[in-house]
């Protein structure tokens, strides 16, 4: 993972990733793309499901708007969306692949997914009434995120895509952090 030009994260995504074979490697690169630039959406994105896969994923669903962002132009920032293909054609020449085309196989958007999984793994946090928590931090799924619909028994993620309560110890005023 050292070796890699990549995050922790990046690198533990793009390592599992590329045991799906090429085309699960592409995505993940896109993927780590879009997480590395926090994201490619714009203001107008309201949390709408674009993702055909049946593992729901922000990541997945912002990878969707970018595979098909001239459909999506009014929800995907095109400053953000630049920069992460600017990031993506980075890896691409530094780890020396090819991009590979064509849709994504069941078990590969599995694979995908598991891939994504494996880079949070310490970001897992477990539904409470209302929140989501663990080891004493409570958090509330982001209002654009598409699992408000379906508030799953656990979610993984990073503040950019959780909104974290917290008091602060001196005023005791709560205040929330994305």
């Amino acid at each position: 993972m050292a070796e890699l030009p990549l995050s922790v994260r990046g690198a533990r995504l793009l390592l599992e990733a590329e045991k799906g074979g090429a085309r699960v490697t592409d995505r993940a690169l896109k993927v780590i793309a879009i997480f590395e630039t926090r994201g490619i959406v714009s203001k107008e994105f309201a949390g709408e499901c674009y993702t055909n896969s049946p593992y729901k994923s922000d990541l997945l669903n912002q990878l969707d708007l970018w595979e098909d962002q001239k459909r999506n132009t009014r929800l995907v920032s095109s400053k953000k969306t630049a920069l992460a293909r600017e990031i993506y054609a980075e890896l691409l020449k530094r780890l020396a692949l090819q991009p590979s085309r064509g849709a994504l196989t069941l078990p590969e958007q599995k694979h995908l997914f598991r891939a994504i999984l494996s880079a949070f793994c310490d970001g897992v946090y477990f539904k409470g009434e209302g929140i989501y928590w663990r080891e004493g931090e409570e958090r509330q799924i982001e209002r654009t995120s598409i699992l408000n619909g379906a508030r799953p028994e656990m979610v993984a993620g990073l503040p950019f895509d959780l909104v974290i309560n917290r008091e602060d110890q001196k005023t005791g005023n709560k205040e929330e952090k994305y």
